[in-house]
């Protein structure tokens, strides 16, 4: 979406640049379950935002910390923040 609206700029397609990152920073790529599905939909906070729900989502349920500068994100109860 950053590349569709002008936001990043990127001398390959979307779909590359997600691969090359992957290949080249060791990112492991996890899959949206159920659990976190259904939890994206109950952080009525970031309704209007399905990409940062699912971010935020994961980390609750994976009981991992989020580093993030966004407020909103920020905000969501029971969330652990490194930055």
């Amino acid at each position: 979406m950053l590349i569709e609206h002008g936001r990043l700029r990127a001398a390959v397609s979307a779909a590359q640049l997600l691969d090359l990152v992957i290949e080249q920073r060791a990112v492991r790529v996890l899959p949206i379950s159920p659990a976190i599905a259904v939890r994206s939909q109950q952080l009525t906070a970031l309704r209007g935002d399905p990409a940062d729900a699912l971010i935020a989502a994961t980390a609750l349920i994976q009981d991992w910390p989020l580093a993030t500068a966004d407020e909103r994100i920020r905000a969501v109860q029971g969330l652990k923040v490194l930055w």
